[in-house]
């Protein structure tokens, strides 16, 4: 009898033994799963432990919690990554530490948002879309690389009256344009590794900036640079822009060593500490559709002086701006 009790004994063991390495097994098996939805995902309070294991959404992403929304492993998301009613009023944080890829990002109208955590996000295929969120000092996606600019979109940020600062220091590619609209307390725009803008660069009406960093872009379809603090625009890198326009900024010198070409034409006005603009390698001038290359108004000197080795090439009129040739070349 004792014999067969510790037969049974033993072969429970085993059983219990064979069963926990078989439970430790699947758990391993899911900690390595690649967890995928395919289609929408509302990320909400009640779902919100069991998403953390999702990698990718192949659909779009909503985001409709209190306080705070993360998905800890999200890696991808297909669609469109935007927030619900209950976000718009309570969301505060934002955390996707891993996310790497997304179609559009678009915050808009959160009352009560402050940070947008995203370090490792490198693509956007679309836009990003960042407004009227009046809590948010700081716009920070430092691993960004490009936005593709799918149907024509690209960066546009506006309307956030407490944003402080705006640095994607590694980003090399816009497809679309960029545009920077009326944020008020905005000080610093970091775009150090910008190469090209398939579309226009738009910074308007951002009238407290003293930092603005564009020194790799090479090529934009459109630049207006409007009310900044800056003492000098240096644009060490620029060869081709399309229509430029500089409008109510307080710097003293506009460099521009490298610019060849302006396809259309030439704006500059309200500028009241202007004192010069080194254009040395300028080569032509296009025109607007009143037959305008340069226009110039209500500028520290009556005529602006454009510094050149060779008067450029230009289609149209110009109207108080002056060439002043600084050496002859060979």
């Amino acid at each position: 009898m004792k014999r067969k009790i510790l037969i049974l004994s033993i072969m429970m063991l085993c059983l219990l033994s064979v069963s926990a390495f078989i439970y430790a097994s699947n758990q391993q098996d899911m900690k390595d799963k690649k967890i995928v939805i395919n289609g929408d995902f509302i990320l909400t309070d009640d779902n919100y432990e069991k998403a953390k294991s999702i990698e990718v959404v192949k659909g779009n992403l909503k985001i409709n919690t209190t306080k705070i929304a993360s998905m800890p492993n999200l890696k991808e998301v297909v669609g469109i990554f935007y927030t619900g009613k209950k976000a718009k009023r309570d969301l505060q944080i934002v955390s996707f530490p891993l996310l790497e890829t997304v179609s559009i990002l678009y915050f808009e109208s959160l009352d009560n948002l402050k940070e947008i955590n995203m370090p490792n996000l490198k693509t956007i295929k679309g836009e990003l879309h960042v407004a009227r969120n009046f809590k948010l000092k700081q716009i920070n996606f430092h691993q960004l690389k490009e936005i593709q600019g799918s149907n024509g979109n690209g960066i546009n940020i506006e309307y956030n009256d407490n944003l402080e600062g705006i640095n994607l220091p590694r980003l090399q590619y816009v497809g679309g344009y960029i545009n920077i609209h009326e944020n008020y307390d905005l000080k610093e725009l970091d775009f150090s590794h910008l190469k090209k803008v398939n579309k226009f660069l738009d910074l308007i009406s951002c009238n407290n900036i003293n930092y603005l960093n564009l020194k790799s872009l090479k090529k934009v379809g459109g630049l207006t640079i409007n009310g900044t603090k800056i003492d000098t625009l240096q644009l060490n890198n620029l060869k081709s822009v399309g229509s430029f326009g500089i409008w109510d900024n307080d710097f003293k010198a506009v460099n521009l060593p490298q610019l060849n070409t302006i396809k259309y034409s030439f704006s500059i006005r309200w500028n009241d500490n202007l004192e010069r603009i080194y254009a040395p390698k300028l080569m032509k001038i296009g025109t607007n559709l009143d037959n305008d290359s340069i226009i110039a108004d209500e500028n520290k000197r009556t005529d602006v002086l454009i510094e050149v080795n060779k008067i450029p090439k230009y289609k149209g009129t110009i109207k108080n701006a002056k060439f002043k040739i600084i050496r002859k070349e060979e």
